[in-house]
């Protein structure tokens, strides 16, 4: 009596064959991903750029739309310093006083908002505020404001930016 085998499975030779080519395959996907990754990488620079000049542009555009009152202004050589109130709030605070200035160490434009008016320079007091603060640029050459005729013109230069100039009309 023969018995007759059914194949049921993949021989050695089989599956090492297979799992050669497989190997074969992945090491070309890899280096592909790998040359698009790196192409890709000006591109992904550009665009976090343009996301971070439309985020400081918006934000001015905001913050000096919407000045309540008027705004104090304390003008330098290269970087003026701006408080005021305004009814734009990044950190949903309402009516918050905002200050603009050019921190010394990274000449960085910083904001910061606070619910209560303060005087970050005048170290009286400041332990008592809550303010929350955002570093908005880093190697900034100038930051100047002028307000007159009821128009406030900014003018930030930064290294890694595109000089953003505004002329906003003063809202009534």
């Amino acid at each position: 009596m023969k018995r007759d085998y059914i194949k049921k499975g993949f021989t050695l030779v089989e599956v090492l064959v297979s799992i050669t080519i497989l190997a074969i395959l992945f090491t070309f996907l890899s280096k592909t991903i790998n040359t698009t990754k790196n192409q890709n990488k000006p591109y992904l620079k550009k665009a976090t750029k343009i996301y971070q000049e439309s985020k400081v542009f918006k934000l001015l555009i905001n913050d000096f739309s919407q000045v309540i009152g008027a705004a104090s202004i304390i003008y330098g050589k290269r970087f003026d310093i701006v408080r005021m109130q305004t009814k734009n709030s990044i950190h949903n605070i309402i009516e918050p006083y905002v200050t603009y200035f050019i921190s010394k160490k990274e000449l960085a434009l910083i904001r910061t908002e606070s619910l209560v008016k303060y005087d970050l320079f005048r170290r009286k007091n400041i332990e008592r505020v809550f303010i929350y603060g955002d570093k908005l640029s880093v190697n900034t050459k100038s930051f100047k404001v002028y307000f007159g005729n009821d128009f406030y013109n900014i003018m930030l230069r930064v290294k890694e930016m595109n000089p953003i100039v505004l002329k906003l009309e003063k809202v009534k």
